[in-house]
């Protein structure tokens, strides 16, 4: 995968004037990335999705650099949620606005 895209639900996108490709502004917190929109129906209305691991800002991470959104960005206070059979992040949510860039 080059990038990962924001999914959005068709129904939430049209009234948002959102087309697939668009590129839109995800914010939460005073925080505000651009990334590109993925418009299908295979998404739930009040949700939004992104696979983790773009967006970095480090030159030497070349793959997912300056490429999408890095959503850790919007997990302000949950970075300390472990899953304690893996060690690893938790996958969680969080609540963020879209909309057209």
């Amino acid at each position: 995968m080059a990038e990962n895209v924001l999914w959005i639900n068709h129904m939430e996108a049209e009234k948002l004037g959102i087309k697939d490709g668009d590129t839109v502004i995800v914010g939460r917190n005073g925080h505000q990335e651009k990334i590109k929109a993925l418009v299908t129906e295979f998404i739930h209305p009040e949700a939004v999705f992104v696979v983790h691991g773009f967006g970095h800002t480090l030159s030497i991470e070349s793959r997912a650099y300056g490429k999408g959104l890095a959503d850790n960005r919007f997990m302000q206070g949950s970075l300390d949620k472990w899953d304690p059979a893996g060690g690893a992040m938790a996958l969680q949510e969080s609540f963020v606005t879209v909309k057209k860039a």
